[in-house]
């Protein structure tokens, strides 16, 4: 293990924006990666060394779910089927994306000019999939993204996830030389994604960072008039992180020409408890939109800070309102109970308690096999016993409802003997408006 403290090293090496060698980025995450410190792993459990960038893959889930449907539009597959995540160094977003995704049937290429970052981090995922029992299908990649091409056909991925990137690789201080470089790393993602697919760019959205967004979304019109911009909930810090939406139009052929020039540009924006759309004229200048959407987003810093001032942030761990994404565990108390057909049973039923009726909609397992279930999976936890692990999306104070109904009707004086009805709290995460994450109390 290298000698020296992380803090001192990474004081050695000096502020990462605007830094692109990869000996700067090997020294860089060489530090991270024998962090001296405790760093929590992608369930808040362990002590991998992973740094995340603004926010955690849960959180990107959330956005990804509310982008979801439109990105599936344009075809009859109901997968996301291939992302690429361009400098994500040894970030733990892959996997959890990889697992939302469902495993089978997406693919996740993580790259990075770090071959260092690399090698930590493909061990760090081996060994959380190794400890969860599931596979993903993750591939890496060293390479250079301002020194296209990246090594993949045109059009063969869905989305471009960029977090952090934008802002590591571009400080401001040489706005000329930063507006080119963005135009090649802007015009790589263009080229790779599909048509209707979308660039994800996570960014504090500094002026000097919102202005290369704007700029490549405004000058290249294969992107879509439309650019979505959401709030994110913060890991750590008091700096609001934003998610800027860059679609790239279902027909990038006819998205040039006059119409596309002479048109208006619509800003839509996703606060954590409302959306608003802004329009504006395609024949403003530059650096009034820039201003006019930073000015805009300067609202959602002020509330952000206004919110930790007063102390009323809650922490992720809390319990969710709203909508969430959660795995239910059902245990039988013993191996001879039927799993397949108690499976179909509590995914076909109507749960109630107390005259309380409980509507969790049942996510389909991996791609359909005769053999297989049609929702969850069944896992082995020893002594020929296994269990039912399921993925539903409900109110999440519905949830210890839901677990106690099931109960009810299907414990152990029933025949299909239940034993135990269990959240698995580390894998619940928000989906859709998250108002509550971030509340503002009068």
């Amino acid at each position: 293990m290298p000698s020296g403290t992380t803090e001192a090293r990474l004081r050695l090496l000096g502020d990462p924006s605007g830094q692109q060698s990869a000996e700067y980025w090997n020294e860089w995450f060489d530090a991270v990666c024998y962090a001296d410190v405790e760093v929590k792993d992608v369930n808040g459990d362990g002590e991998r060394q992973s740094f995340e960038w603004y926010c955690d893959g849960h959180e990107i889930s959330r956005v990804i779910e509310r982008l979801k449907e439109t990105l599936l539009e344009r075809t009859d597959d109901e997968h996301i089927k291939k992302v690429i995540h361009p400098g994500s160094g040894n970030s733990f977003v892959p996997l959890v994306l990889a697992e939302y995704f469902q495993p089978a049937t997406s693919k996740h290429v993580v790259v990075d000019i770090s071959d260092v970052a690399l090698e930590k981090v493909q061990a760090f995922h081996v060994s959380e999939m190794e400890s969860n029992d599931f596979h993903a299908e993750l591939e890496y990649a060293v390479a250079n993204i301002l020194q296209p091409p990246l090594p993949y056909p045109s059009g063969s991925f869905d989305i471009w996830l960029d977090k952090g990137l934008l802002d590591a690789l571009f400080s401001g201080k040489d706005p000329v030389q930063d507006s080119i470089q963005s135009k090649t790393m802007f015009g790589e993602a263009n080229r790779i994604l599909c048509d209707g697919g979308m660039a994800l760019i996570i960014s504090l959205g500094e002026s000097h960072s919102l202005k290369l967004v704007v700029e490549n979304w405004k000058e290249d019109k294969t992107w879509s008039k439309e650019l979505e911009i959401f709030e994110l909930v913060p890991t750590s810090g008091e700096m609001l992180p934003f998610a800027f939406v860059l679609r790239k139009s279902a027909d990038a052929s006819c998205s040039s020409g006059d119409n596309a020039i002479n048109s208006t540009r619509e800003i839509v924006l996703h606060k954590l408890n409302s959306t608003s759309n802004f329009q504006m004229e395609y024949s403003r200048s530059l650096d009034s939109m820039v201003e006019e959407i930073d000015t805009i987003l300067d609202v959602s810093r002020e509330a952000f800070k206004t919110a930790g001032d007063r102390g009323l942030r809650k922490s992720k761990e809390a319990s969710f309102k709203r909508l969430v994404l959660a795995k239910i565990e059902v245990k039988p108390s013993h191996d001879e109970v039927d799993l397949v057909t108690l499976t179909e049973r509590i995914t076909s039923n109507t749960w109630t308690l107390a005259d309380k009726t409980f509507s969790p909609k049942w996510q389909q397992a991996k791609p359909l096999d005769p053999s297989q279930l049609l929702y969850g999976k069944i896992v082995p936890i020893g002594y020929g016993i296994c269990k039912i692990i399921l993925d539903c999306i409900i109110d999440s104070e519905e949830l210890d409802g839901l677990c106690d109904s099931i109960i009810e009707l299907l414990g152990e004086d029933n025949e299909d003997c239940v034993q135990s009805v269990d959240v698995d709290w580390k894998n619940v995460f928000p989906i859709g408006d998250a108002k509550d994450i971030l509340q503002i109390k009068g």
